[in-house]
């Protein structure tokens, strides 16, 4: 089959890879990752290749997976669509919902760090849960924002931070992030 050509065959013949630094030549391994697993995101997998109703990407991962070598695994992010949950259900997936409690704290601590350098450090704290929430739990958000307060800051004279005022102008979503960025960039 196409997949065993492609992708079965080549991968079990090859060993685990490893990341050689081309600065340094030293092998580089993240901290706690072993050296000899390696993986592959894929995002949006409800969103690959319909092609007759059909994921092709899907049957791929639900019928053909367990052929490729232990060394290569894959995280997937999907919506929680029923053909998805049932395609996958076998490899015990972990659902991750925006607004977990865990995933707040990981935006929070996100939005902490990130502060640091743009807010006075008192502000810190309370404009993390200031975006926290505005975020409702989506990095997207998050990251964007950061992002657009980094660009604000740079335009400013040296040794200033964005004040609270401006952190809690912030877009309060994502959507509203979106709008802005479009409204800026078409003129009416």
């Amino acid at each position: 089959s196409l997949f065993e050509r492609l992708f079965e065959i080549p991968l079990k013949e090859m060993t685990a890879p490893t990341c050689v630094s081309h600065v340094t030549g030293s092998v580089a391994v993240p901290v706690g990752f072993p050296s000899n697993q390696y993986v592959i995101l894929i995002d949006a997998l409800d969103e690959c290749d319909h092609s007759n109703g059909k994921n092709s990407i899907l049957q791929l991962f639900r019928d053909q997976l367990h052929l490729l070598p232990d060394w290569l695994s894959f995280v997937v992010t999907s919506r929680p669509e029923m053909p998805v949950q049932r395609a996958l259900a076998r490899f015990n997936p972990v659902t991750v919902e925006a607004d977990a409690s865990d995933n707040m704290k990981d935006i929070h601590s996100f939005f902490e760090l990130k502060l640091k350098s743009l807010v006075r450090p008192q502000d810190v704290v309370l404009c993390a849960d200031v975006l926290r929430v505005k975020s409702a739990g989506y990095f997207t958000y998050a990251t964007l924002v950061v992002n657009d307060m980094e660009r604000q800051l740079k335009s400013r004279a040296s040794g200033s931070f964005l004040s609270s005022q401006d952190i809690t102008e912030c877009p309060s979503s994502v959507e509203d992030f979106y709008e802005i960025q479009l409204t800026r960039m078409v003129p009416e």
